[in-house]
């Protein structure tokens, strides 16, 4: 599957953007080389890639928002996922490699399948997977250590992933996450691709944070 331009809005109750790279039949007979397992697609092939060049690209699914059974590669547009509530799919679910070198991707899902884009993308990206759950209609921000304002949105649903994917963000330094002007977490920028905090369920549930739905 390739994306080079255009306005694309996606709101699907299964997975946003697919790209498995066989139909249900033709991958049914080999399946059983890759066990199931929460948000796991039995018929998935890994001969699946997608490639986005360019365009405005808004994804809002109940399934994975970006799904790839082999290799992704975003080298320019602009995208926005709003993933799963549910634990069992994540904003992005891919098999192979997921790169990101170049546009802007910013992705809000549930923490339990959550993926970050892989290490080898060029485009600085930070995951932060929170205890607390960011609600719909909460305005989400990232500001660096002077008080700029690096990233802003509104969260479309409850969320407690979120992946940044920007030029903004500066190795060794120091941003901290807002949501309705509320502290909920500092961190430090250390590697291109860096994760704040661990996917999975917390003990306890999540709290909310942000404006109820």
């Amino acid at each position: 599957m390739q994306i080079h331009g255009g306005t694309i809005s996606i709101v699907s109750t299964d997975d946003g953007i697919n790209a498995a790279g066989g139909s249900d039949d033709s991958t049914q007979s080999t399946s059983q080389s890759f066990p199931g397992g929460p948000g796991s697609d039995r018929f998935s092939s890994s001969t699946g890639t997608l490639l986005i060049t360019g365009g405005n690209i808004l994804v809002n699914a109940e399934g994975d928002g970006i799904d790839v059974n082999g290799d992704a590669t975003i080298a320019g547009g602009e995208i926005l996922v709003y993933g799963p509530t549910n634990d069992g799919n994540g904003a992005l679910d891919y098999d192979g490699t997921f790169l990101v070198n170049g546009g802007s991707l910013v992705a809000y899902g549930s923490s339990g399948m959550a993926l970050n884009i892989s290490s080898t993308s060029t485009l600085p990206s930070v995951m932060i997977n929170l205890d607390t759950s960011i609600q719909a209609g909460a305005q989400v921000s990232i500001l660096d250590g002077e008080g700029n304002e690096i990233y802003h949105g509104t969260n479309a649903k409850k969320a407690n992933s979120l992946i940044i994917a920007n030029t903004a963000l500066q190795l060794n330094s120091t941003y901290t996450l807002q949501v309705d002007d509320s502290t909920i977490t500092t961190f430090t920028f250390t590697t291109t691709v860096t994760t704040i905090g661990n996917s999975g369920q917390m003990n306890g549930g999540p709290t909310d944070f942000g404006r109820p739905r």
